[in-house]
C-alpha cells in the first residue's frame, strides 16, 4: 500500500517514537528560563570561576571513571575488550593509578585477563607480513585508553550543553564575565556554534589573550608560580587546566642524564636492566635532557621559541622540572601560538566573500550550497587544525630510531641473550616495533620473550589474587603483592617507581 505524504506523517506521529517527539517538543516549549537541567547548571556555576568552564566541569572525570571501573565495571566484557584493544591504560593514567592505594585486587584481576589474552596471541604468532599486521590489529596499536576516551566524551557532552547556553539569548551574556574557554575546548565547541556567535567569542578571546600576554611580559621573572598567578592564567587560556596525571616522572633507579653521546652503548646497557623498558628509559633520558637544555638556554636568555612545547600535556609536564625563566618562556610561547591562531581566524571571518562568478554557474552553485563565504570555512578549518608540538615530534622520532637500533642489535646472538635476561619491552613499544621491517627470526624472538614475560606476570597476578583470599591469610606475602603495579608499567611504559612493599595489605 502506497501512502501519500500526509498519511505517512500521521502514521509516523501515531507511533511511540512520534508520540515521544511531540511530548518532548511540548516540554521544551513550556520550559521556563529558570528551569535549566543539571548539566546547564553545572556549566553556569563553572562560568563564575576563573578559568575554562569545561575544564572545571570535567575535572573529576578521571576520578569518576576509576570509581565506576573499580566497583562496577572492571569485569564487564566491553570494558575488557576496550582495554585489550588499547593495551591497557595509557602512561599518564598508569602514573595516576600507581600513586593510589585502592583498586589493587581489581587491577590484578583485569591485567591477569589481559596478559592471558595477549600471551595467547603471541604464542600463535608465526612469521609473515599478514600475520604481523594481524598481530598489530589484535593488540590494538591505535586505540585510545578507555579512561582518556571517557574524559573526551565528558568534554564533548559539556561542549554540547555549553554551546546551547552560549547560543541562548537568556544566558549568552554570562560568558566571559569571569570564566572563559581554553583554546582546546573553544576548538571543540566551535562546530556547534553559528558564525556570528563564534566570531563574537573569537573577538573576546583575542582581547583577553592580548591583555594576558602583555601582563605576562611585564611581570617580574622572580614572581613565584602558583595557581592564581599570571602564568596560570595564560596557560588556562592557551592549553587548558592541568589534569594532574603526571606521566613524565624522573628515571627509575635514581638515574641521571648520561653525558655520553653513544646511543648504541647506552642501549646495550639498558637492555640488560630488569626494572624498565629500554625504549622508555631512552625517552625518559631525552625528556629530562631536553628540559635541562631548555632551562639553561632560558637562563641565558637565548631564543628558544621554535623548540618549546605547545601541546597541553608537555606544557604542563615541563613546569615541575623548570625554573621560573623557562616557565615564563613556555607560558608566553603557548599563549602566542594560541593568539596567532585566533587572530588569523578573526581575519578570515571578517573578509568579504568573493562575488559569484556567473561564467561558472556550477562553481557558484556549489559555493552557495557549501555555506556561502569560503573564508569562514578556512577560518573554521584553521581553528580545528591540531597544533605542531616540537617536543612530541622529538620524542616520537627518538622512539622510532631507538626501536630500529634495537632490532638491529637483536640480530646478534649475544645481544639476544642480554635482552632475554632483561626487562624486555613494554607492550606499547613492543607493538610499535612491528611497524618496521626486520628479519622474521627477530619477530619470533620478540614474541617468544614477550610471551614468557607475560606468562610470569600472569602467574604473579594469579598468586596475588589467591593470597588475598581469606583462606590463604597464613601464607607469607611475597613480591607478587606488587605485581599489579608491575603490570601497569609493562602495559603502559610508565616509569613511576614502585613504592609498595611486599607486605602491604590489599584495600
Amino acid at each position: 500500500m502506497i501512502l501519500n505524504q500526509e498519511e505517512a506523517r500521521v502514521a509516523l506521529d501515531n507511533k511511540p517514537a512520534g508520540k515521544l517527539k511531540r511530548a518532548l517538543k511540548r516540554f521544551r516549549a513550556a520550559r521556563s528560563p529558570e528551569k535549566l537541567g543539571y548539566p546547564e547548571l553545572v556549566l553556569l556555576s563553572a562560568l563564575r570561576k576563573e578559568g575554562c568552564p569545561i575544564c572545571h566541569s570535567v575535572s573529576g572525570s578521571d576520578r569518576e571513571y576509576f570509581f565506576r571501573f573499580f566497583y562496577e565495571s572492571h569485569r564487564e566484557t566491553q570494558v575488557l575488550e576496550e582495554l585489550t584493544s588499547s593495551l591497557g591504560f595509557c602512561r599518564s593514567h598508569a602514573h595516576y593509578l600507581i600513586g593510589r592505594d585502592n583498586g589493587r585486587s581489581q587491577l590484578a584481576t583485569v591485567h591477569k585477563i589481559l596478559a592471558r589474552h595477549l600471551r595467547k596471541s603471541l604464542l600463535d604468532y608465526r612469521s609473515g607480513n599478514s600475520r604481523k599486521d594481524g598481530l598489530a590489529r589484535s593488540s590494538g596499536s591505535s586505540d585510545r585508553c578507555p579512561a582518556c576516551r571517557a574524559h573526551d566524551e565528558a568534554a564533548e557532552r559539556a561542549a554540547f550543553f555549553l554551546a546551547n547556553l552560549i547560543e541562548d539569548p537568556r544566558t549568552e551574556e554570562r560568558y566571559a564575565e569571569v570564566g572563559m574557554l581554553c583554546l582546546p575546548h573553544l576548538r571543540l565547541i566551535a562546530p556547534r556554534l553559528g558564525n556570528v556567535t563564534l566570531e563574537r567569542l573569537l573577538i573576546i578571546h583575542e582581547a583577553c589573550m592580548a591583555s594576558t600576554l602583555s601582563a605576562l611580559e611585564e611581570v617580574d621573572v622572580v614572581e613565584p608560580l602558583h595557581s592564581d598567578s599570571v602564568y596560570a592564567s595564560a596557560l588556562h587560556l592557551a592549553v587548558g587546566h592541568d589534569r594532574g596525571l603526571g606521566g613524565f616522572a624522573p628515571l627509575v633507579g635514581g638515574d641521571q642524564i648520561s653525558p655520553t653521546g653513544d646511543p648504541v652503548g647506552r642501549l646495550v646497557r639498558n637492555i640488560s636492566r630488569t626494572d624498565a623498558c629500554p625504549i622508555c628509559l631512552e625517552i625518559g633520558r631525552a625528556w629530562l635532557g631536553w628540559i635541562a637544555w631548555l632551562d639553561m638556554a632560558a637562563q641565558r636568555s637565548e631564543n628558544i621559541e621554535d623548540v618549546l612545547p605547545t601541546c597541553p600535556d608537555h606544557v604542563w609536564a615541563i613546569l615541575p622540572f623548570a625554573r621560573l625563566s623557562l616557565a615564563r618562556c613556555a607560558a608566553e610561547k603557548a599563549l602566542e601560538v594560541a593568539l596567532t591562531r585566533v587572530r588569523f581566524c578573526i581575519k578570515k571571518f571578517q573578509e568579504k566573500p568573493p562575488p559569484p562568478d556567473f561564467k561558472r554557474p556550477v562553481q557558484a552553485l556549489m559555493t552557495t550550497v557549501r555555506g556561502g563565504n569560503p573564508f569562514i570555512r578556512v577560518g573554521r578549518d584553521t581553528l580545528a587544525r591540531d597544533f605542531h608540538c616540537p617536543l612530541c615530534n622529538l620524542l616520537n622520532t627518538l622512539r622510532d630510531r631507538t626501536l630500529v637500533l634495537l632490532v638491529r642489535l637483536l640480530e646478534q646472538r649475544n645481544q639476544r641473550a642480554r635482552f632475554e635476561a632483561g626487562y624486555g619491552l613494554c607492550l606499547k613499544h613492543f607493538v610499535r616495533a612491528f611497524a618496521f621491517e626486520f628479519d622474521s627470526s627477530v619477530g619470533e624472538f620478540l614474541c617468544q620473550v614477550q610471551a614468557a614475560k607475560l606468562g610470569v606476570l600472569e602467574w604473579e597476578l594469579a598468586e596475588y589474587s589467591r593470597k588475598s583470599a581469606w583462606q590463604a591469610r597464613p601464607e607469607p606475602k611475597g613480591a607478587e603483592f606488587s605485581a599489579h603495579l608491575r603490570a601497569l608499567r609493562r602495559f603502559s611504559g610508565c616509569l613511576k617507581p614502585d613504592s609498595t612493599g611486599p607486605g602491604d595489605r590489599d584495600i
